[in-house]
Order: structure tokens, then sequence, then C-alpha cells
């Protein structure tokens, strides 16, 4: 049994037993997610962690057996199930004699769309009766009988088909990716898509550069990520849900807390950085973080990128401390 087959309201908790473990929270109590759990489930490259979906993983596998249906039909158990594949837009068939591919009911050009053709008079006509072998060309009068002019350009764009005999077998491809074949990764991708999750952006390009960084540990990857997504537990966050919170930095008692401040214009976090080699002004930065840490890393060498990761954290780790343990935050 998939996890397809198990019922909503099990996948929901499975998904809120994941989330309560990624914020550390061990009780059945409610919580404040600094960062909704959809973003988190995002593929890395369009600005997410990359965690599973468990709903939508199901249903990515899920595809994959209609997949298989579609694909490989000679295989026993497709034939007794006989599935009609449900994601049309993401596959066509690919010609080869065209004598097994009908001319309405299966996508097998760009812009197919049945609903809009001129005419379903020849719905199980074959591809290849369209089709003139010996002047290799297209039957253009016949083409626009049936298609809308916008679909018969776009079935010259093909070019000839093979001749018929050459034992050229028609092939069902997922036009998604480069080996035409469909893969559960590929189908997870189109599910969070579906649901409005794919979004590429500064974060989403910034994330995916973090992520192949070199000799930064994981965790501190992580907290990378929280940090340009604006998903830290700083003080003027908190305040934006709980109100009672006080937004005010508890390092200086001067400004509000918020990503740029605690990291680089705080008095201590300034100190950090002019006591360290990176030769980082802090007065010049721009006030949005994400833009920050790209302007930041973007000349630096490996090691510059290491050093700048790591002061980030140690800053991270002793404002934690001060708020937490009420430990005196010392930048030297």
């Amino acid at each position: 049994m998939t996890i397809d087959c198990l019922p909503k309201i099990i996948l929901k908790q499975m998904n809120n037993l994941m989330a309560r473990f990624f914020w550390g929270k061990t009780n059945q109590a409610r919580y404040m997610a600094p960062a909704a759990w959809k973003n988190i489930c995002k593929p890395i490259e369009d600005g997410g962690l990359g965690v599973r979906d468990i709903y939508q993983f199901g249903e990515a596998i899920f595809m994959k057996l209609v997949w298989a249906m579609a694909a490989e039909k000679e295989k026993l158990w497709v034939q007794v199930c006989k599935a009609k594949i449900f994601f049309q837009n993401s596959v066509k068939w690919k010609l080869g004699d065209a004598t097994s591919v009908t001319v309405l009911g299966q996508p097998w050009f760009d812009g197919w769309n049945d609903q809009q053709v001129a005419s379903h008079t020849y719905r199980k006509m074959t591809v290849s009766e369209l089709f003139q072998v010996q002047s290799q060309q297209w039957r253009v009068p016949l083409l626009s009988t049936i298609f809308n002019q916008n679909q018969v350009n776009a079935i010259l764009q093909l070019g000839p088909i093979l001749p018929v005999g050459n034992y050229t077998q028609d092939k069902l491809i997922y036009r998604e990716t480069k080996s035409e074949k469909y893969t559960v990764r590929d189908g997870y991708k189109i599910m969070t898509s579906l649901e409005g999750h794919q979004q590429v952006n500064q974060v989403a390009t910034l994330w995916k550069k973090i992520h192949s960084w070199q000799g930064v540990a994981p965790k501190v990857k992580v907290f990378l990520w929280r940090l340009i997504s604006k998903a830290l537990m700083l003080s003027n966050n908190v305040h934006r849900r709980i109100a009672r919170v006080s937004p005010m930095c508890q390092r200086c008692n001067t400004e509000n807390e918020y990503e740029m401040h605690c990291f680089f214009y705080c008095q201590g976090s300034r100190v950090v950085w002019f006591g360290s080699n990176l030769e980082l002004k802090t007065q010049d930065l721009p006030l949005n973080v994400a833009t920050t840490v790209q302007q930041c890393t973007d000349n630096m060498s490996e090691e510059g990128i290491r050093r700048f990761c790591y002061t980030l954290w140690e800053i991270w780790m002793a404002r934690n401390d001060l708020v937490m343990q009420q430990k005196s935050f010392d930048p030297v």
C-alpha cells in the first residue's frame, strides 16, 4: 500500500508531525511557525528546503504508476489496468511512423487541444494518413479541415514524419525532462507548482547558490535559509504576530530587531564585523538581508564565504544566549 491510499487526515497529521520535528516542538502545545510549511516543502531550486510534503509526494508516486500505464503498455499489469493518463499538459506522442497515434484524442504536437479542433469527423484517423509519404509533405487542405490555423502551423513545424514500414514506433514522451521519461521527482515538482508553490525570486536564486556552498554545515545552511526567508524568531517578527511582545532589540534597546539590525546594524554586530578580516562595511549595506548576503558573497573566496556564514551563525547563537539564558553579549 502506498501513502496515496491513506486518508487525507492521516497524511495531514504526518505533515504536522514533520513540521513539529522541524521546529523542535515535541509536545502537543500550539506553537508559532516562522515560515509556512508549504514554503519549506518547495524544491531547493524554487527557494525551499526540499522537504517532501507527504500528500503531494504520494500524488507524485501515483503519477509514476499512471505514466507506466500510458508508456509501458507491454507490461501485464498495465494491460490489466488500462488507466488513462491525466497529466496531458506534460506528455505528448513523439511520432515515428505515426501509425499508432490517432488524429484526435491523443496529444502529438505543441498546442494540441481536441476541444479547439474544427471537426471531430476524423477522430479515428491516424496521423500517418495526414502525411503524403511520396512527396514528404503534410496534407494541408485536410489539416485545415480538421484543425484551426494555429494548430495547422504547429503541425507544419514538425517537419516530415518517417515512412511507414521502417519499424520506428511512436513513443509517448514526458516533455518536462531531457530524458523524456517521467520520474517521481519531476512529478513532485508538478504537484508543488499546481499548488502555487513554485516561485522564482531573489530568495530562490540565492538559496540555490547557498545550498551549493562547500565547507558550510547543513545546519548553518538551514539557518541562512531562515535568515533570507525572514523566518527567524526575531523580536520584530514575533511582534507582528503577538502584539504584546516587544519588537525592540534586547542588546541595544534602540531599534526594532529585524534581520539587518540584528546581524549588521546593531552596535554589537558592528563590532564583530569590524574585528573580522572580511573588511565588511556595515554602513554601506542595503536594507534587504537577501540582497546583502548576495552582494557580500558574490566576490568572496570559498574560505571567505565560510567565514561570513559562520560569523552570522555566531552572532545568532550569541543573541539567543542573551535572550533565552540572559548571558551577556560579548562581541569580542
